[in-house]
């Protein structure tokens, strides 16, 4: 019973499980109402999962709605495409709200990752909702480091790759961190934008299809330092970006907050079938 899966294998560089294996895999086989009661204690989970994943849902409809609310002063992106502007709004472009408009990132090899070295951002360590990948950690030496440390605020966008367009915000909890080469930095002046209202922004459909309209095609799409500062963005007062962020923070708190749960749902539902199915515990 506790020979691995793969003692049942056959074939050479495709193996599969076949028929005859697959009815000789031994099972291990609990009394029927031990089989029930597991049942029910791994189904009690998976509801609960089920549950999470609505409200992170229903949480994410709202602040797609939310955002295209507050981020055109409850215009519409129709509106604010055919040229009008809410009352006390501006369009500018991106360079002109910043102290560092698309500084590029440090040109230097990685390093295995070590504590007591910056973490060393790449591409690949953003993931899709902004936030980073703790999976693929590495480091940058400090003699290599100089001028390229994170400071609260900055504003990273991928410049070239399949995932151009991604952006990450710095923030000081996310510890001692510098920036690669396909990174661009944005530091925003604080007395102009806020960094909070930015990273919203930065995730809207319509700077996803100034991205797709922007990008030079090729083996590798790229939107340039230059091309990103030029970027044209709605820009409300600075304690109404405060607001907007305010607002949209809390619902995207409370996404985390259940994508956390569900990680530990599933930690523990790997748990209880390891410790149930085993025998190793028994229900009754």
């Amino acid at each position: 019973v506790n020979r691995d899966i793969t003692d049942f294998l056959v074939g050479g560089i495709r193996a599969k499980l076949n028929q005859k294996a697959l009815r000789a895999l031994p099972i291990l086989l609990p009394p029927f109402n031990e089989q029930q009661r597991i049942a029910e204690i791994l189904s009690s989970v998976d509801a609960s999962i089920q549950a999470t994943q609505a409200v992170i849902e229903q949480a994410e409809r709202v602040k797609r709605g939310l955002m295209e609310e507050l981020l055109t002063g409850g215009l519409g992106a129709e509106a604010i495409a055919r040229g009008e502007v809410p009352e006390g709004w501006h369009i500018c472009q991106l360079k002109e709200l910043c102290e560092i408009a698309g500084e590029y990132g440090a040109n230097a090899s990685k390093e295995e990752f070590n504590p007591s070295l910056p973490r060393y951002l790449r591409i690949t360590d953003i993931k899709e909702d902004g936030t980073l990948n703790d999976d693929v950690k590495v480091s940058l030496s400090i003699e290599k480091s100089a001028g390229y440390e994170l400071e609260n605020g900055d504003v990273l966008i991928a410049r070239s790759g399949a995932t151009v367009g991604k952006s990450y915000v710095y923030e000081d909890a996310d510890g001692w961190c510098v920036f690669a080469g396909y990174l661009l930095r944005f530091r925003l002046d604080s007395n102009l934008a806020s960094y909070k209202w930015l990273r919203h922004v930065l995730r809207t459909s319509w700077y996803w299809d100034w991205v797709r309209d922007n990008q030079r095609a090729g083996a590798q799409p790229n939107i340039n330092s230059k091309e990103y500062g030029a970027m044209f963005l709605l820009v409300p007062p600075l304690e109404i970006q405060l607001g907007i962020a305010e607002q949209l923070d809390s619902l995207r708190t409370l996404v985390k907050v259940n994508r956390d749960a569900i990680a530990q749902y599933q930690r523990l539902k790997r748990g209880l079938m390891d410790d149930l199915l085993t025998g190793k515990v028994r229900t009754v």
